[in-house]
Order: structure tokens, then C-alpha cells, then sequence
């Protein structure tokens, strides 16, 4: 009936309600829920374990100056260290375009390779000392983190949110994983070209493994549903998208930083129950014309089924908002929680559509009969039930059974209007 009353008066100001016997209400169709990805949790961050990398490269210092890296980086660096990422000043790049750009500059001035050395990243202090105790004094914080070893380290600061968005990546439920590490050449060779070089950088990488904000983690932010009309045979609604994986978003590609910043662009995709795809690019950006309501209404019937078989029946905008300022929210999940119909509700994928009521014959509270001291004694309350005689505007009281249980009791009243 809230369902109904709902959807009635968003194009209407005035309801009326009346009880009907049986089952009543609305089957409101399968569910397709956009949640978001939280933050980790720097109070979380465990204790690293440290290991040793290095990897080989060639370079030059000429008109065509490039430094290409002729081994592989081992993991868990080879799981980070070409993915894209943003610093603190909005620029964009890779931490193997980073790490290139360090050995080149060190290159120009290879006197300075012996003392010179990078970090991603907050490391302890003990692999910080080693470092720094081997002639590297002269570091680079490629990204800008407040503090570079643990002791002077604020990890609640923003200025480290590009270490969390670079280097850590959610798992399942809401565990994080992530690293931090250091690099310094640690072997260089002249080659008989001039101005060419060949050597090894190397240095430490710490594992790391962190939970997310609970409170903000696989929060729905939305919800879409099914366009259909009530047209079947069987009295039930008919949806234009009917199955549970026939919804996706989108979130590769051109979609991928929507898992970095909620705000970003996204795609929903799917089928129709008669074969027919559909892909919109949509948003949680109030001021991009894509914004989720805007693409896809908000109501059954404000855009036509046909060219629009999604709409937003609940978006939670504030949520998202208020949790993305606190720094609680980082981005939103690729995958939807999609939950079936109240009619294909199997007890264990719960339907959220079960707007269905049963009639309940109506009854008043309790009535305290009886007050002993402190203890009320004797509760009572009248259970209406009508025998379709409404005679007159007045209610006819005829008692016929007074059950007792429990210190209380039902009295029947019968032929009522």
C-alpha cells in the first residue's frame, strides 16, 4: 500500500484508502541496486611484510632520450606498478612512468645514482634507515605523501590519499591489499654508444593489507527497476526486463575511474525480455546531463518502456555525497546486487519488490483493566470483525467469546459498522 500510495500521489495530491480482504498491494519486479566502494581504513593498516625487486633497463641520454625496462617486475609490484593513477595535483600517470622519468633524470647526472633514490608511499622506519643508511639520501616522494616512514607519518591526512587510490585495491567483503615501495640504481654500465646505459634498479616493497569503512562499504546508493505494465493473463505485472543478469554497469575502459571517484562516468547495460540491448551512459554528477534521473526518470511511467526499460526508483544522492566528502567513500562497485521479483522470491535471494499485503482483521491495543500497586493486571483489547450488516452509522456491540492468555484477553465484537 506505501508503494502504491507512493507512485499515486507523485502525480496527484489527494488519496483515498480503503481495506480490501485477501491480497493486495504490488509485485514491484526485479531489483538492480548500484552500491558504493569504501574507503580503507588507515586505523586498519596491518603490520607490512618487506621483500627485495629489481628489475633491469636501458637508456639513453641523446636527442632521443628513453629509458625502457628490459626485465619484469615481480609481484606483488607487477600488480600495480603500470596501472594509472592520479596525484594529489590532479595530473595523471603510471608508477612505471614515474620510476622511468627518475632513472632518466638521474641519468643526466649520474654522479647522483650513488645518492639518489624514489619512494611510493609510506615505509617503516627501520626499511627507511636501511635505506637511507646505504647513501640514498637524496629521496623523491613521487607521491607526495605526508611523511615517508611510519613515525612521522599522519595516515588520516589527505595528502595520502594517492597512495591508497595508487597502490591499494579492494578485495572481497572489505578487505584492501595494497604496498608501498622504494628504488635507487643500484647498477650502472656505460655502453659503447655515448651517452648510453644499461643497468638495474631495485629497492623494497612492503605488503600491506587493510579493511575498508564498514559503515560506508556496499551501501546503495540506488536502485533500478523494470518498466512494465500489469497485463498478463494471470493478473501479474509484465516487465520489460525480466532476468536477474540481463542489468550490468559498465566500469571498464573509458568507465574505469567511476571505482576511484563515484562521481565519474558509468554504463548500464542489459537486454529486454524480447532480445533487444540497450547501453546508457549515465552518472552520479548532479551537473552532467547524463545524472542517473535524468537518463532514466524516476517513475514507471515518465519515459516509455520501449526506448527506456530502466527507471531510478530510489537514489540516495546525500548519502553518497556526505560519505565522499568525509573520505569514507572512494568509488562505486561494478557489480549490482540484483534481487528477483516478489513471485520468484526463494526464500534465499530475497526479493525487495514485495510490496504485497494480506488483510488483517483490525484490533485495538491493549486496555489496562486492572491496576494492583505497580502491576497492571488483566490487559484486554477488542477485536473487530463484521458480518457485512452496516445498518446504521453507529457501532452495535454484541460480545460473543473472551478468550484469556497471559494475564490478557481478546474481547470479539461482531455486527459493527
Amino acid at each position: 500500500a506505501a508503494y502504491i500510495a507512493k507512485a499515486y500521489l507523485q502525480q496527484s495530491n489527494q488519496l483515498f484508502v480503503t481495506r480490501v480482504l485477501g491480497l493486495s498491494g504490488y509485485d514491484a519486479g526485479p531489483s538492480w541496486s548500484i552500491t558504493t566502494q569504501a574507503n580503507l581504513d588507515p586505523s586498519t593498516l596491518s603490520v607490512p611484510t618487506v621483500s627485495a625487486w629489481s628489475v633491469d633497463f636501458t637508456g639513453s641520454t641523446g636527442s632521443t632520450s628513453t629509458v625502457e625496462f628490459t626485465g619484469s617486475f615481480s609481484a606483488p609490484l607487477s600488480d600495480y606498478i603500470n596501472d594509472s593513477i592520479q596525484l594529489y595535483n590532479g595530473d595523471s600517470t603510471t608508477m612505471s612512468g614515474q620510476l622511468q622519468t627518475f632513472i632518466h633524470t638521474t641519468l643526466l647526472t649520474n654522479s647522483l645514482s650513488a645518492t639518489t633514490g624514489t619512494q611510493w608511499g609510506v615505509v617503516t622506519d627501520a626499511v627507511y634507515n636501511s635505506f637511507t643508511g646505504q647513501g640514498y639520501t637524496s629521496i623523491t616522494n613521487s607521491l607526495s605523501v605526508d611523511g615517508l616512514y611510519d613515525s612521522v607519518a599522519d595516515y588520516d591526512d589527505s595528502l595520502m590519499d594517492p597512495w591508497y587510490y595508487a597502490c591499494f585495491e579492494p578485495g572481497t567483503s572489505d578487505s584492501y591489499s595494497g604496498i608501498s615501495f622504494n628504488a635507487a640504481i643500484t647498477s650502472l654500465t656505460g655502453t659503447a654508444t655515448p651517452g648510453s646505459f644499461t643497468g638495474t634498479v631495485s629497492g623494497s616493497v612492503l605488503t600491506y593489507t587493510a579493511t575498508a569503512f564498514t559503515e560506508y562499504n556496499d551501501v546503495v546508493v540506488a536502485t533500478l527497476r523494470s518498466r512494465g505494465v500489469n497485463d498478463n493473463n494471470d493478473g501479474g505485472p509484465v516487465y520489460t526486463v525480466t532476468g536477474l543478469t540481463d542489468v550490468t554497469m559498465d566500469c571498464s575502459g573509458e568507465y574505469a575511474a567511476v571505482q576511484k571517484n563515484p562521481y565519474s562516468p558509468f554504463a548500464i547495460s542489459g537486454v529486454t525480455s524480447d532480445g533487444n540491448n540497450f547501453t546508457f551512459k549515465t552518472s552520479f554528477s548532479l551537473s552532467d546531463t547524463n545524472y542517473l534521473t535524468k537518463v532514466f526518470g524516476s517513475t514507471n511511467f515518465g519515459k516509455t518502456s520501449s526506448e527506456f526499460p530502466l527507471f531510478v526508483e530510489e537514489s540516495y544522492y546525500s548519502l553518497l555525497t556526505q560519505g565522499y566528502r568525509l573520505g569514507k567513500v572512494r568509488g562505486l562497485n561494478c557489480e549490482l546486487i540484483s534481487l528477483p521479483s516478489a513471485r520468484e522470491d526463494d526464500g534465499d535471494n530475497i526479493s525487495i519488490g514485495w510490496y504485497l499485503e494480506q488483510y488483517q482483521t483490525p484490533s485495538t491495543p491493549f486496555v489496562v483493566s486492572e491496576l494492583r500497586g505497580s502491576k497492571v493486571d488483566r490487559l484486554f483489547r477488542f477485536i473487530l470483525i463484521s458480518d457485512g450488516s452496516t445498518a446504521n452509522n453507529l457501532i452495535k456491540v454484541s460480545i460473543a467469546n473472551i478468550s484469556f492468555a497471559n494475564n490478557t484477553f481478546d474481547i470479539i465484537v461482531r455486527d459493527y459498522f
